[in-house]
């Protein structure tokens, strides 16, 4: 580091630090949020129902909702990869396609009141037994939130 009188540091040596610390901190993150959506998958398989439902009153999250959560957490984690390859970049932008049909579908179900068969794609049998109202389906504010 090279001092500028009065010891203060260049600029762009602070401005790298800062693009380190903001990286870290976007990696850790988008690991979080994948972390949350395999546990809850998890959850599901096993049907782990005080995971599913983080407090009592409240509906469990879906399987298509933790895997909204475990695909952009993935697409954001390999955006934040640098220098970002042409292959890692198509990847993340699948995911995040692939969240968006999830929620596009989940919304025209709920608009047109139609039962595509999407919400029970993953975990047919346990949705039915722990949501029987609409198994599997993802709320409409979480659907609207993905888009």
């Amino acid at each position: 580091m090279k001092p500028i009188g009065g010891g203060q540091f260049v600029a762009q040596e602070t401005s790298d630090r800062f693009i380190r610390l903001f990286l870290g901190a976007s990696r850790a993150l988008s690991l979080a949020v994948m972390f949350v959506g395999a546990s809850v998958l998890i959850a599901w398989k096993f049907e782990l129902l005080s995971v599913l439902a983080f407090a009592d009153g409240y509906s469990p999250m879906t399987p298509n909702t933790a895997c909204c959560f475990f695909l952009l957490g993935g697409a954001f984690l390999l955006y934040s990869l640098l220098p970002l390859r042409h292959g890692l970049r198509l990847a993340a932008t699948a995911a995040g396609f692939l969240v968006c049909a999830i929620a596009g579908i989940t919304l025209l179900e709920y608009l047109l009141r139609l039962d595509l068969g999407l919400d029970r794609i993953l975990f047919r049998e346990q949705t039915r037994r722990i949501m029987p109202a609409l198994p599997g389906r993802m709320s409409p504010i979480s659907t609207v939130s993905f888009l």
